[in-house]
Parts: structure tokens; C-alpha cells; sequence
């Protein structure tokens, strides 16, 4: 028996109503719920608080304050099929929609063969998407920056080495960064394909196409590199995002996804989606500052019970650089779990070289303290993956250790 989805209708006119649920109709797989909506009337004082798997609305594309409701919908909803139609839309207009994550647009007047066919191809999608998830067990673990030089992408690619080293993992390293994103560089990496080719793929997303544009590095991470051009960060939508990220989780034990310092309208939905945030920090005045306005701007979100972690990064191996990390966290009322030691010889020559820290110096007080991320991801989130005992080094000798 194939699975039955729901489709949610709010139009402006009883013609688009009538072409819509007689489509419907001659889909065995789709009930329908048409609802009228007048000019004016919020978006969501029509559709209620009933869940529904397709959402399918009649817009006026120059009536800001919809527009911004849909945005709102899509954002907060980005596992629904969003759709929408409209008489007077723009190609810019049609593009700005994609951008928000809706899924598709369908022209006015409303060709009855064309609905079916996009509703169609929208179920088939939903049931794609649904027999993939099936099973997942894959973790996701973002990177968020406090500041730029704040070194989240070293530890974002130190702890996807770890993972894959000690824990004998599969793991996904993804850049999000459309702008200024370096992981490939780090590794040295020659990548024929980007994130470009897979963030607007839609339905046809799957885990070999996902593969298929990563670059495999020596060590056995797979990498989702940057584009080699910038592009606006608004390019990826929030569906688009949250898409890669629930493909990565079927293809992957652990998804590293570092994330670039500005925030865009999918960051919410890609940290909403994460098992996990590291929040890499600086222990100086302006990085603690901007850690709070993160800090804030989680709970504004919504997104308290995502897992955090303070990384106090670059820290000074001394009574005084101890003491300034503890100050950062009693102005931050907040735990830093990890500090890591500022070992900057070796780490930039590692990141000079395109190659792992290890294999500068595996036994640098920096890589050492790295290790403490890789644990922390594997006794909260995957306590039957058992680190190695060479990584289970001892802290608080290494800590004051020089090599």
C-alpha cells in the first residue's frame, strides 16, 4: 500500500481552487484540504496549526508582508514541499522564490496536466526522501565562527581527521562557506565539483550524487569543497541546505559542516538540523563579545537544546592564558569545555602545506587538545564508538607538555 500524503491548499480565487482539487483528485496518494484566504489575511491564521506534507499557495508576489510569511514557512518548515502559484511573477521573482527554499512555481492560468505532474513528482520526492531516512543514524556537527581568524576551520577538519582516524569512522566534511570557504585548500585538494552542483539538485538529490561531487582526501575524509568563484550566501536555500544535510547523515557515521562567519536565511535550519555546535571562540574582549551575541542569538532561535560547546581556541599555554579563559566564560555564564593551545608554527605550517597536523607534529600540545573534540562527539553522541587508546591520551600531563 503506497503512502498517503496530505496537501494544503490556500488560494485567493475559487478558479484556482477548482483546477487544484480536481488535480488532486487523480492522485490515489494526495488528500486534499482547499482553503480560501481574502487579501490581507495572515498566511498562518489560515493554515492553523494542522500538519500537512504539501503546501500549495496562490500568492500575490508584490505583497511584501506574504512574501515574508512564506519565508517564515519555509524556514521554520523545511521538511514540508512548499509550492506556489501566482499570475504575475517575474523571472526574478520565480528565482527569489527558489532562493527561499520553495520547491517549485507553477505559472497561472493553472494547466491542469502540468499540476499533476508537479504533484506528482512533489510525492514522489516526499516518498524518496522517506525510504532514504529509513534507518539514518548518521550525526551531524557544525562549526560556528566567533570571529574571523578564530581557527574553527582548523578544528572543523582536525576533528573530521580524528573521527576517521581513531574512531575508524565514515565522515563527511562539508563546506558551507559560498564565499570564502578554504577546507579544499587545507587539504590540497584539486576538486573537479563543488557544493554548487549538488545544492540545487532538489528531488535528485540522493547519496551518490552527493559522493559524486566530493573530493575523497588521502586520509579517507570526503570533502564538499566551496565554490572556486564567490557566491551570495542567499544562492543556497533552506531546504536546499537541510537536503544536503539529511543526505550527508545516509551516506556518513559524522557530518562536519563549518559554516561561514555571516549568517544566512539557511543557518538556522542547518544548526536547527545539527546534533551538536561547536562555537570557536578567541579568549580576547571582541571575540567573547560576538560569542554572546551568538549565544543570543541561539535562544532568539530556538535552538537551546541543540547541543553546545565553547572551544576556546589559540589559547596561551600559561597560568595567564588559563586565567583568561576562565574570565571569558564567567563574562559568558557559560561552560568552555575545550581549550586548545596555540601552537602557530605548527599549525600554519600544516595549513601552508595542505596537510593534517599530524603529520607535522603529532605530538604538539594543539593536537593533543584537538583530540578532546573528537571525544566529546563520540561519548555524547555515538557512546558505542569506541576512540582508540592512543587517543585517550592523558590531558593533564599533555596539557603542560611541550614538544
Amino acid at each position: 500500500m503506497s503512502q498517503a500524503y496530505n496537501l494544503l491548499t490556500i488560494t485567493q480565487s475559487t478558479d484556482t481552487a477548482g483546477v487544484i482539487e480536481s488535480a488532486a483528485r487523480s492522485l490515489s496518494d494526495l488528500t486534499t484540504d482547499v482553503r480560501q484566504r481574502k487579501n490581507g489575511t495572515p498566511i498562518l491564521e489560515v493554515l492553523g496549526e494542522k500538519p500537512t506534507d504539501i503546501l500549495l499557495l496562490e500568492l500575490d508576489l508584490s505583497d511584501a508582508a506574504a512574501v515574508r510569511e512564506l519565508e517564515q514557512l519555509v524556514r521554520t518548515n523545511p521538511d514540508r514541499a512548499t509550492l506556489v502559484t501566482s499570475s504575475d511573477a517575474s523571472v526574478q521573482d520565480i528565482r527569489a522564490l527558489m532562493r527561499l527554499g520553495v520547491l517549485d512555481f507553477i505559472p497561472q492560468p493553472i494547466s491542469q496536466e502540468d499540476l499533476v505532474a508537479t504533484l506528482k513528482e512533489t510525492v514522489s520526492s516526499l516518498s524518496k526522501n522517506k525510504k532514504s531516512g529509513d534507518g539514518v543514524n548518521g550525526k551531524v556537527i557544525s562549526f560556528l565562527h566567533a570571529c574571523g581568524g578564530a581557527g574553527g576551520t582548523t578544528l572543523a577538519l582536525q576533528l573530521a581527521a580524528s573521527l576517521k582516524d581513531q574512531a575508524s569512522a565514515s565522515v563527511g566534511l562539508l563546506d558551507f562557506d559560498l564565499q570564502y570557504g578554504n577546507l579544499g585548500l587545507s587539504l590540497d585538494l584539486v576538486p573537479t565539483s563543488s557544493i554548487l552542483d549538488v545544492m540545487d539538485s532538489g528531488s535528485r538529490l540522493d547519496p551518490s550524487l552527493l559522493q559524486a561531487a566530493m573530493t575523497r582526501h588521502a586520509s579517507g575524509i570526503n570533502v564538499l569543497t566551496a565554490p572556486k568563484i564567490i557566491y551570495p550566501l542567499d544562492a543556497m536555500s533552506p531546504s536546499g541546505a537541510v537536503s544536503i544535510l539529511k543526505t550527508s547523515r545516509q551516506s556518513f557515521n559524522f557530518t562536519i559542516v563549518d559554516l561561514p562567519h555571516a549568517w544566512a536565511n539557511w543557518t538556522q535550519p542547518v544548526l536547527g538540523a545539527s546534533d551538536m555546535i561547536f562555537l570557536v571562540l578567541g579568549p580576547n574582549v571582541t571575540s567573547v563579545h560576538r560569542t554572546q551575541k551568538i549565544l543570543d542569538a541561539l535562544t532568539n532561535l530556538d535552538l537551546e537544546k541543540v547541543p553546545l560547546v565553547l572551544v576556546a581556541n589559540k589559547t596561551e599555554n600559561s597560568l595567564t592564558g588559563r586565567q583568561r579563559v576562565s574570565e571569558a566564560a564567567e563574562a559568558l555564564k557559560k561552560e568552555i569545555s575545550i581549550s586548545v593551545r596555540a601552537d602557530s608554527r605548527d599549525v600554519e605550517e600544516a595549513r601552508n602545506r595542505g596537510i593534517l597536523l599530524k603529520n607535522v607534529n603529532d605530538r604538539c600540545g594543539a593536537y593533543r587538545d584537538m583530540q578532546q573534540l573528537a571525544e566529546k562527539v563520540l561519548r555524547d553522541l555515538r557512546p558505542d564508538i569506541q576512540i582508540s587508546a592512543e587517543a585517550k591520551s592523558d590531558h593533564l600531563f599533555t596539557r603542560f607538555r611541550r614538544k
